[in-house]
């Protein structure tokens, strides 16, 4: 049996103040894709409104067993979450991770959301990294619209004197 060694291709950056990573790998001849891309956006959750911090920091749910020798696996609805129903993402949100900083719960919360481009709407169409850091800044300005508009829901009215 051999091992067959794999690159990819890894770009980090910042935008509006999320964190965010662009993957690029090749698969095999016998793979449908050649060059698969996705992307993941890094958010902060103690900097969200209270009011959307659950719907980001997903609890996560018991899968069932498949049989008697299979291992109980937990999984992250996300799709529920506010992060991938109000927000659009290329294909829909395909991956959910929870991070901590400094290792403490809460406190240094991230959840990172991402999405990849191996859809079957996908076959036959070249991406380069500067089209997949636009469609990675588009979604982060979606997410700060939806905090914003988070936001402007919780604000008092100014009362004129």
């Amino acid at each position: 049996m051999s091992n067959v060694l794999k690159h990819y291709d890894v770009w980090q950056s910042a935008y509006r103040g999320f964190g965010f990573k662009i993957c690029r790998w090749r698969m095999g001849a016998a793979d449908t894709f050649e060059n698969c891309w996705s992307y993941y956006v890094y958010i902060p959750i103690d900097n969200l409104p209270e009011s959307l911090k659950a719907g980001a920091w997903i609890d996560e749910r018991e899968m069932s067993r498949i049989g008697d020798n299979c291992p109980v696996r937990g999984w992250y609805d996300y799709n529920n979450s506010w992060v991938a129903s109000d927000v659009e993402w290329h294909g829909g949100v395909t991956y959910y991770e929870k991070l901590m900083v400094n290792g403490e719960p809460g406190t240094g919360r991230i959840a990172e959301f991402g999405c990849d481009f191996q859809h079957a709407f996908d076959r036959g169409r070249e991406y380069t990294k500067e089209l997949i850091v636009n469609e990675a800044e588009g979604t982060i300005n979606g997410i700060i619209e939806c905090i914003e508009r988070e936001e402007s829901h919780h604000e008092q009215p100014t009362v004129a004197p």
